[in-house]
């Protein structure tokens, strides 16, 4: 059961950075093969990415996203009763 909050939650995650890196390349007029020749991989790696196609993207793919678009991604970990642990 528990395996199964942490999964859905990574799955939220990747959802919602997927949105965003596609709205920020978009946003930057960057082509995906701008984008893919930066961080040194393909255009079809890009598409598949933000189509959903890949599910599970690798945290150092996340980060050469991250650092090829400009953004700042921010984690914190927060337990049930809303007290913050670490930011």
């Amino acid at each position: 059961m528990r395996k199964r909050h942490i999964q859905d939650a990574a799955d939220g995650f990747v959802s919602i950075f997927r949105k965003s890196a596609r709205e920020s390349r978009r946003f930057m007029r960057l082509s995906q093969q701008e984008v893919a020749s930066c961080m040194g991989t393909s255009q079809a790696v890009i598409a598949r990415f933000e189509s959903g196609k890949n599910k599970n993207p690798g945290i150092q793919f996340i980060f050469g996203l991250v650092r090829t678009l400009g953004m700042r991604l921010d984690f914190r970990i927060v337990l049930k009763n809303g007290r913050k642990v670490l930011s």
